[in-house]
């Protein structure tokens, strides 16, 4: 559950409560979010789609007013278990992306009220331990990464 608080004034007043209706204890609902205007987006990177397990999503409400709906969840159109998508998630305009966890995120376009899967981001090249993508960033229309390199030690 995510609780969004809005500023009037000097203060900030509590405006919802937002839930994954067909969410699960541990599906890590809120693990990341992004807001842009009337659009708020979280991630439930644990969360089972199918027979994938943690395959994760993201959530996608609009407001109105003063009220928040459920307009989509976000899944990878190719998705496996264990990618976690929406491990960090990031939203603009009609633009929003998540990252999963090999090296790549999902680039995602609105029309309307629909949200089409438009690309696949990697780094290039890939590279052995990278966690491309740990955090994501998009604003008028660029995109931004950080990645690590994970070096094991022996």
């Amino acid at each position: 559950m995510q609780i969004y608080f809005i500023h009037y004034g000097n203060s900030w007043t509590q405006q919802a409560k937002l839930i994954a209706s067909d969410g699960a204890g541990d599906d890590r609902f809120g693990s990341s979010v992004s807001i842009s205007g009337d659009y708020a987006m979280i991630g439930a990177y644990f969360d089972d789609v199918g027979d994938n397990s943690n395959q994760g999503s993201a959530y996608i409400f609009y407001r109105k007013g003063t009220t928040w709906s459920l307009q989509t969840t976000l899944v990878s159109e190719n998705g496996d278990a264990n990618d976690n998508f929406g491990s960090s998630v990031s939203i603009y305009g009609e633009f929003a992306q998540k990252r999963t966890q090999f090296s790549s995120c999902k680039a995602f376009y609105r029309n309307n009220m629909e949200w089409i899967q438009k690309a696949i981001l990697q780094p290039n090249p890939i590279q052995q331990f990278c966690e491309f993508g740990e955090s994501v960033c998009i604003r008028n229309r660029i995109v931004a990464y950080c990645f690590m390199i994970l070096a094991r030690l022996y």
